[in-house]
C-alpha cells in the first residue's frame, strides 16, 4: 500500500514548549487512525528551539520533538540564532538544500529561496522579516556581551535564487514569515498593526505575489502574531502555535 503524505503548518512558538506540545499533540489525534501516514509540519518562523544553544535548550527540544514519528520544517524567523543555524551541517532533502538540525534528525531548517517537492507538491520558502525590537536587542547585546539580533534576518542574497526556483516549478505552497509589502499595508490600515516596519523582503514578496502570481499560490505566514487567523485571499496569517491544515497529499 502507498504511503499518503498530510501537511501543516504551525505559527510562531518562540521556544514555547506548552505550545509547542499543544500542537503536536492536536496533530497526533487528528492523524492517529490512519495508517501508512506520513505527517510534515512546516514552522513559518521564529520556531525558537535552537536560540541560546544551552543543554537544557536541546533536550528540551529533542524530548518534545521525538515524542512523535513527525517530519518537522523550518522556515527562519526574526526572533532566530542564525549563528549556530549556518554552522549546521547542509544537506539535501526532499530536492532542497537544507540545514539538519545536530540534535533532532528529521527537524531541518529551510535555505531562503529553496523549493522543497514532496510527493507531487512543491513547497516554497523564504524567512526573515523585520525585528521591532532590533534596537533592544542591540542593547542587551553590547550590554551583556551576547548576541540575540542577527543582521541576516533580511536575507538579499538569495533574492535571485529564490526567483529562479519559483519560476522553475508550479507551486503549490508559499511558506513565509513576513507577508508581501501589499499585505502589510492592510494590516497597518484594517488592524492597527504596531510592526510598521516596511523592508525590502516585503517588497520582494510583492513581486513574488504580483509579477510571478503567487497569489495564486497557498501562502502561509507568521510574525504578526495575531489573535485568530487572518485572511487576504490566498494568504493566511497564524496565531502564535495556530495548528493549520494544508491538505492531503
Amino acid at each position: 500500500m502507498n504511503d499518503k503524505n498530510i501537511f501543516y503548518a504551525i505559527g510562531d512558538l518562540h521556544g514555547n514548549a506548552k505550545f509547542l506540545l499543544e500542537a503536536l499533540e492536536k496533530i497526533a489525534n487528528e492523524t492517529k487512525n490512519t495508517a501508512n501516514l506520513n505527517v510534515f509540519i512546516f514552522f513559518v518562523g521564529d520556531f525558537g528551539f535552537i536560540f541560546n544553544g544551552s543543554e537544557k535548550e536541546k533536550n528540551k527540544k529533542q524530548v518534545i520533538l521525538n515524542r512523535y514519528n513527525f517530519n518537522y520544517i523550518v522556515i527562519l524567523g526574526n526572533h532566530e540564532n542564525y549563528s549556530l543555524i549556518y554552522n549546521l551541517k547542509v544537506i539535501n532533502r526532499y530536492n532542497a538544500n537544507v540545514y539538519l538540525d545536530n540534535e533532532v534528525n528529521n527537524l531541518i531548517y529551510v535555505i531562503n529561496g529553496e523549493t522543497l517537492t514532496i510527493g507531487d507538491k512543491n513547497f516554497w520558502c523564504y524567512g526573515g522579516g523585520v525585528s521591532v525590537d532590533q534596537a533592544r536587542r542591540e542593547v542587551h547585546d553590547m550590554l551583556y556581551n551576547e548576541k540575540t539580533w542577527w543582521e541576516e534576518e533580511i536575507d538579499e542574497a538569495n533574492f535571485d535564487k529564490g526567483i529562479n526556483n519559483f519560476k522553475n516549478k508550479k507551486i503549490d505552497v508559499i511558506l513565509t514569515h513576513d507577508v508581501p509589502l501589499n499585505i502589510f499595508n492592510k494590516l497597518v490600515y484594517l488592524y492597527d498593526c504596531t510592526l510598521n516596519k516596511r523592508s525590502s523582503l516585503q517588497g520582494y514578496f510583492d513581486y513574488i505575489y504580483y509579477d510571478l502570481n503567487g497569489k495564486d499560490s497557498l501562502w502561509i505566514a507568521g510574525h504578526f502574531h495575531p489573535t485568530k487567523i487572518l485572511k487576504f485571499d490566498n494568504l493566511y496569517i497564524l496565531p502564535i502555535g495556530k495548528v493549520f491544515k494544508l491538505f492531503n497529499d
